[in-house]
């Protein structure tokens, strides 16, 4: 799989039946379409863990790895309801707990995801290579002590 940028889309996909109302209700006093700064929350906040857990090089900014993105999206329009009030289901509250599971495991390290075919930030080779030789320790040569 390959890492791409989340759009409106993948966010209308993570709505519920019920929540549509709410977030159209919540976005139009305000002004703005919502969908932009909820997916760009989101992206960071799953790019954290994805840095954290180290087992991936980091794609171009503001991308995710496919099979992350709609665990990204539920929780998009979780932390959007929960800020505007809006009523949150049970179904909307264990897909958000699945989300934070999920991000859980990457930020330790513990999820296999894909690569992306740039990279912009590595997270292996962190630490430059030193040369060293061993220690040579015996009674004659006291060296390393």
């Amino acid at each position: 799989m390959s890492w791409r940028a989340p759009t409106t889309s993948d966010l209308e996909s993570g709505i519920l039946d019920g929540e549509l109302t709410g977030l159209q209700a919540a976005s139009a006093p305000a002004g703005k379409d919502i969908a932009a700064d909820a997916i760009t929350e989101a992206v960071g906040y799953f790019r954290t863990a994805l840095l954290s857990g180290g087992k991936v090089s980091m794609g171009p900014a503001g991308t995710l790895p496919e099979e992350v993105i709609s665990k990204a999206m539920h929780y998009a329009v979780y932390t959007f309801l929960s800020r505007v009030g809006g009523a949150i289901s049970d179904s909307r509250t264990k897909l958000f707990s699945s989300a934070e599971t999920y991000r859980n495991r990457i930020a330790e390290g513990k999820e296999l995801l894909a690569e992306p075919g740039t990279s912009d930030v590595a997270t292996t080779g962190i630490l430059p290579k030193t040369r060293h030789r061993p220690s040579q320790l015996d009674r004659r040569h006291q060296e390393g002590l």
